[in-house]
């Protein structure tokens, strides 16, 4: 019965701490000034919420954004634009001042 009466004190710190517009140092304080086992039940908790929001997150897929149409501003490349950057890449090559 007495944990019953924990439990809804519990929550209705916390439903007060929510409502109000608490900033971390508030609830940073009123978390200090708790004993020790609420402390240690209060960590449980938070670990157990925050482990399920990251199950959460990674089971989300990341979308993958589509390449297709990624150059379709850029004007077409012909054969002979092609063979021409070749031949400029490649007209100094093996270099002599190395």
């Amino acid at each position: 019965m007495s944990e019953t009466i924990t439990k809804t004190q519990e929550n209705t710190k916390v439903e007060n701490v929510s409502k109000s517009n608490s900033s971390f140092e508030d609830i940073l304080a009123i978390v200090q000034n708790m004993p020790v086992l609420d402390r240690l039940k209060l960590i449980e908790r938070l670990a157990a919420t925050v482990q399920q929001e990251l199950n959460q997150q990674e089971t989300k897929p990341i979308p993958k954004k589509s390449l297709l149409g990624i150059w379709s501003h850029l004007p077409p490349i012909s054969e002979e634009d092609i063979d021409e950057a070749r031949r400029e890449a490649w007209a100094n090559f093996p270099r002599d001042d190395i």
